[in-house]
Order: structure tokens, then sequence, then C-alpha cells
């Protein structure tokens, strides 16, 4: 059996390490002039080479159709994203990133480099890889117990 205050202390740090990272990447975007969820949905359009319908952007975000349309609705309206109805239906929207909305993207894409660049500057190339394998045998054992519920 593992010492479990050792185990607390590491999810711990973990979990703190996140929150900082987290909190990072926000006051980054914040100043870009645009609201976590909208460019949450912005770089996830970006991402993709067809456009998600609102219903996939909600399952992908866990929120629901509505919160997307107000979101995109405002990306609409501050002009990262244009919407035009889809020829062969009618009903459906296609969105497309402006040039704006590009140029933000572009901008993320630096902010979370740095960032990233930043949180991880002491450790060696071996400590990167060792760490990926324990942060993916963290989340095996997790999915493993999600599965046994």
């Amino acid at each position: 059996m593992k010492d479990i205050s050792q185990l607390h202390s590491l999810i711990h740090l973990f979990i703190c390490t996140d929150r900082m990272h987290k909190s990072c990447v926000d006051r980054a975007i914040s100043k870009l002039g645009i609201h976590r969820n909208q460019h949450i949905i912005l770089m996830h359009l970006a991402m993709r080479d067809e456009t998600p319908s609102q219903k996939e952007l909600a399952e992908h975000l866990k929120v629901s159709t509505a919160a997307v349309a107000v979101a995109l609705q405002t990306l609409e309206n501050d002009g990262y994203i244009a919407r035009s109805t889809d020829e062969k239906d009618g009903r459906y929207k296609k969105i497309y990133i402006t040039d704006k909305g590009k140029e933000t993207v572009e901008i993320s894409k630096k902010i979370f480099c740095e960032i990233d660049s930043a949180m991880c500057q002491s450790l060696t190339d071996e400590e990167l890889d060792n760490m990926k394998t324990y942060l993916e045998k963290m989340r095996d054992g997790l999915k493993a117990f999600g599965e046994g519920e």
C-alpha cells in the first residue's frame, strides 16, 4: 500500500500546478478582450476541418446548446467569426473564423507556448518523458476506476 500522505501531497501539488497554469492562461487570454468560454470555442473551431454543430460544441464544452448559441452570437458580434446558411440545409449555419479570429488564434498559440515553456523550463528532456509516462499511468488508473463504477 502506498503512503497515503505522500499521495495526498502529490495530488495536491498536481492540482495546484494545474490551477496555476489555468490562471496564467486565463490572465493572458483576458488581455485579448475575449471571454474564456468564447476563446475555447474559437480555438476548437480553429482545430476542426469541418464546422461542428452547436450541439457538438455544447457536448465538447459540457454546456447547454443555449450557452453555445449566446457565445457564438457574441463571437460573431465582436468579429471573431462569421456565419452563413448552409446551401444544402437552410437550418444549419456554417461558422467561419474571420481574420480577427485567426489573429487571435495565432496570438493564443504563442501565449500557450510561452506559458508551457515557462512551466517546464527547469525540466530535462528525460524528466519530461518520465512525466508523460507518469501522467499517462495516472490517467489510465482514473479511467479504469471510472469504468469499474
